[in-house]
């Protein structure tokens, strides 16, 4: 091979790192690891139970029934005008993401550390893949949203702030950075 031919492999290896270091431009060079890992968190996830992906569903809608017997029926907690049902099915959409990214980020670094004892990725790979595999379960359950709100404004029980709407990737980003950060502390 002549000289112009080889090919040029630059390797820093280092000892030295900033506090705040994140190598986030060798994150996103991954990213169709991070596809991979999502597709994967996201399988696993509902493989190994009965009903399977009907979980993505059947988790807020039970979780909802009861929050709505127990805090609307017995304990009479007014949700100011809005449907309880309708209510409590929001609520429960943003607490489970939330959750399941604080839950699966928690014990990342130990569920896999096979994996990254064998190759060399970028360490926060896995902890993003989780987040974006809450993202799409969040996504199932605004479905589920949306058909609820859709009867509620089509019966004329609720008139909502269409333009409040637009604030909701906004908060998915705070809230997935967040359940980022306190799983990989925890």
């Amino acid at each position: 091979m002549s000289e112009a031919t080889k090919p040029i492999y630059h390797t820093h290896i280092s000892s030295r790192h900033r506090p705040f270091d994140l190598k986030l431009k060798e994150v996103w060079q991954y990213r169709d690891l991070i596809v991979l890992f999502t597709k994967r968190s996201f399988a696993l996830t509902y493989k190994q139970t009965v009903l399977g992906p009907a979980w993505i569903f059947l988790n807020p809608l039970i979780s909802s029934f009861i929050y709505a017997f127990v805090f609307g029926g017995i304990a009479g907690m007014s949700t100011d005008g809005v449907p309880q049902m309708l209510f409590y099915l929001c609520s429960n959409a943003i607490w489970i993401f939330f959750s399941t990214c604080v839950t699966k980020n928690a014990s990342t670094f130990t569920a896999n550390a096979n994996v990254f004892g064998k190759v060399y990725f970028p360490r926060l790979t896995i902890p993003v893949s989780n987040v974006l595999a809450s993202i799409v379960q969040f996504g199932v359950q605004m479905i589920m949203v949306l058909v609820l709100l859709a009867y509620y404004v089509l019966t004329k029980q609720v008139t909502p702030h269409w333009e409040s709407w637009l604030l909701l990737p906004v908060v998915l980003l705070h809230l997935g950075m967040l359940g980022l950060g306190f799983g990989i502390i925890i």
